[in-house]
């Protein structure tokens, strides 16, 4: 078996002969290595990653860029797996907003405000979507349940 390479190609520079250029690649194969041995698919690492930042949320180039692929494959790939990057965002936006509801005494302001919602209204209707209720009806209602536990 035999490699044969151009002499111009063989004159050029590598790219990993920069420094920088070495660590950022080394990094974005540590990341994806990492991404890969935690056996998660992406929709289940994303949706754990945007869980994590609590109202925050990444647009969907940052994420991409995160990962080290094109905002265009991204929305691929969770298409693949039967989801998109804003039913991910919802998820994570409901499930921080329950807990805030259920764990801490903040007003629905607050919340909403954590959360990245214009006003409250717009997270109470959100919120509707989600569990049906309105969010201090959910609140009151899990209270007296626990109270009866």
């Amino acid at each position: 078996m035999e490699l044969r390479v151009p002499k111009k190609i063989l004159r050029l520079r590598s790219v990993t002969a920069d420094a920088r250029t070495r660590g950022a690649i080394t990094l974005a194969a540590e990341r994806e290595l990492a991404w890969q041995r935690s056996g998660g698919d992406l929709a289940r690492q994303l949706g754990r990653r945007l869980s994590e930042q609590q109202g925050s949320y990444p647009s969907v180039q940052m994420m991409a860029k995160e990962l080290n692929m094109s905002p265009r494959t991204l929305l691929r790939k969770l298409k693949q797996e039967g989801t998109t990057y804003q039913r991910l965002l919802d998820n994570a936006s409901k499930d921080v907003a329950e807990w805030y509801l259920l764990r801490t005494r903040m007003h629905i302001k607050g919340i909403a405000d954590r959360l990245g919602y214009v006003d409250a209204s717009n997270f109470s209707r959100a919120f509707h979507r989600w569990f049906g209720e309105a969010p201090g009806k959910f609140r009151n209602d899990q209270r007296k349940s626990r109270g009866r536990s």
